[in-house]
């Protein structure tokens, strides 16, 4: 992670969401960081992983690590040693430590692991093991989302507080930014 965090706008806001109300939270004269944006006191937690969760905003190594992050709190409803691989595989290329060669190897392993998971009609596993693949994928803000949409998907089917686990992953961001 940069010692700096990237700054933007409230345009640069309408711009990435043009159907986002931002007005609604923030003025237009608005400026600031991912930090700023997560600590908003009256923005939902869904708006704000909305805003912080791109390229524009988050460095490679953060996003690689939210998705982690995201792919551990459900990593319980597939116990399958292939999803616990991609996960700490996905860390350690967040942290430049495995090859791109063992990225792809773990990520076609969770993807494996995910059929199965599907085929034996086990929603959680595959929700789970989707978002261990998602800490895998080339791009580090789309693995993000597609790692934060499959923990909420396993967390949905067994009746969690959707909005309580968003404000936790905020939280778990927040340390992350913090601890630079």
């Amino acid at each position: 992670m940069s010692t700096e965090m990237k700054t933007f706008t409230f345009g640069d806001i309408k711009r990435w969401m043009y159907c986002y109300a931002a007005e609604m939270y923030l003025d237009a004269s608005w400026t600031g960081t991912a930090l700023d944006i997560l600590k908003h006191e009256r923005m939902p937690a869904q708006n704000k992983l909305a805003i912080v969760i791109r390229d524009e905003v988050l460095d490679d190594k953060t996003l690689r690590l939210f998705a982690v992050s995201c792919a551990r709190l459900v990593q319980y409803f597939n116990k399958d040693k292939r999803i616990s691989n991609a996960i700490e595989v996905g860390e350690r290329y967040a942290y430049a430590k495995a090859t791109d060669f063992e990225r792809i190897e773990a990520r076609k392993e969770a993807e494996s692991a995910r059929r199965d998971a599907m085929l034996e009609f086990r929603w959680g596993a595959n929700a789970a093991a989707g978002a261990a693949e998602s800490c895998l994928w080339q791009s580090a803000a789309l693995g993000a989302w597609s790692a934060l949409s499959a923990s909420l998907e396993a967390a949905n089917l067994y009746y969690a507080e959707i909005e309580s686990l968003r404000k936790h992953l905020v939280k778990q961001l927040i340390k992350m930014l913090e601890g630079r």
